[in-house]
């Protein structure tokens, strides 16, 4: 019974291990970078991007600007390729989710400016 008890134990510490494991990834996956530039932050978009991840870099961006006095964001998609874009959401979806971006941000009185698109991609 102990051996069973202890193996209990193990995996119910291993999914809580997981679980933190998970918000740091998550975390680690819509970094926000603060700005030289006063009331700006800098939002790098690397890797793949699917509507669930666009959806969190939105609400921790959105976060940002409400806790901090943030008057312009920069979205830097310069890493992100048109297969990565083709693959998980498509551009349809990523412009409407853009569209939505931007206008949650312009109600909230903050400027959006969008840099690094390759020549494919825009």
């Amino acid at each position: 019974m102990n051996k069973e008890t202890s193996s209990t134990q193990q995996i119910k510490e291993l999914k809580e291990q997981i679980i933190a494991y998970e918000r740091v990834i998550e975390d680690l996956s819509a970094p926000i970078i603060p700005s030289i530039v006063p009331e700006t932050i800098l939002v790098p978009l690397t890797g793949a991007l699917s509507v669930g991840r666009f959806i969190h870099i939105q609400d921790k961006v959105v976060q940002r600007i409400s806790s901090n006095n943030i008057h312009t964001v920069v979205f830097d998609f310069t890493d992100i390729g048109s297969f990565s874009v083709e693959e998980n959401m498509g551009y349809e979806l990523l412009s409407e989710k853009i569209n939505e971006l931007v206008s949650a941000l312009q109600l909230m009185g903050t400027e959006t400016v969008f840099v690094g698109f390759s020549p494919e991609f825009a």
